[in-house]
């Protein structure tokens, strides 16, 4: 049963000495507060804490929760998992700080369905351990996970190519940080006061030359052969990949190293000779290149 009631939102913008007044229409449902959005989407605006585990919904009647709300969970010391398991499709936004300073722990897993992260989003959350940002953003927004005392490893999504100003600063025991080829763009404050932190990414590429600049340990990643689309996986989709390009067809993203990848017979050529040995790999007809 839902139970609507508004929130009057009072915001001063002190350069004009004027007042603008904003209404959010807020219902309960269940454990949840959503405010609406429009008549098909909602976004998560608090929890009732009967659990330490968030239970991300996809839904509230027949609206979709496609964010979470600016400082929804900001510091709020009860909910320590977040499960986005139920909400895979329709979850794009987590918002500003929505999580900073909660008592969130061990493994943060986001998913797929999220193209964009708020301002510290996850800052101060001092027991996460490890985050897997494995979602479709392209920027790594600043401050996410700044001064995260016990966070030893992130995992950056294929399409990441901006990771913003202090992004995973401060972090004392940051140790491993996974960077795909596409990223283009790093902050000199990104990982400032993290001097533990070693660079799990491919040789010259835009994160190898910055961890070279900035005296960071690097680990060089082999590129898996035949991944084109960088999913970390070798499928069908690499292969009609590989074949749209050969005729000049426009494409999904791909690698940076494409010229690499795509060539798993070695032999200097992208080629149908390497679309045929993709596709008896995915057959099972072959086991590597």
């Amino acid at each position: 049963m839902k139970k609507y009631f508004v929130l009057i939102i009072v915001v001063v913008f002190a350069v004009f000495s004027t007042t603008g007044v904003n209404a959010v229409t807020l219902f309960t449902d269940g454990a949840y507060t959503y405010a609406d959005i429009d008549e098909d989407y909602v976004a998560l605006y608090s929890f009732d804490n009967s659990s330490d585990t968030l239970v991300v919904q996809a839904r509230s009647g027949s609206q979709y929760v496609s964010s979470i709300y600016n400082y929804a969970f900001l510091n709020n010391k009860t909910i320590k998992n977040v499960d986005f398991s139920a909400n895979k499709k329709w979850l794009s936004y987590i918002g500003v700080k929505a999580f900073a300073n909660s008592a969130l722990s061990g493994e943060l897993t986001l998913p797929s369905c999220v193209n964009e992260i708020g301002i510290g989003a996850f800052q101060d959350c001092d027991d996460v351990k490890s985050a897997i940002i494995n979602c479709s953003v392209r920027d790594i927004p600043a401050q996410v996970f700044y001064e995260c005392d016990k966070l030893e490893s992130a995992y950056l999504p294929v399409l990441t190519e901006n990771i913003g100003n202090l992004a995973f600063a401060n972090c004392p025991k940051l140790k491993n940080v996974y960077l795909p080829s596409s990223v283009i763009s790093i902050s000199d404050t990104a990982f400032s006061g993290s001097d533990n932190v070693v660079f799990n990414c491919y040789k010259n590429t835009y994160a190898y030359n910055y961890a070279v600049e900035h005296n960071i340990p690097v680990v060089l990643v082999d590129p898996l052969l035949g991944d084109v689309n960088g999913d970390e996986e070798i499928n069908i989709m690499d292969a009609t990949i590989i074949q749209k390009k050969s005729l000049g067809i426009a494409t999904a993203d791909v690698v940076s190293n494409y010229d690499v990848v795509a060539d798993v017979n070695r032999d200097g050529i992208v080629n149908i000779r390497d679309v045929t040995l993709i596709q008896m790999y995915v057959a099972g007809i072959i086991t590597e290149f």
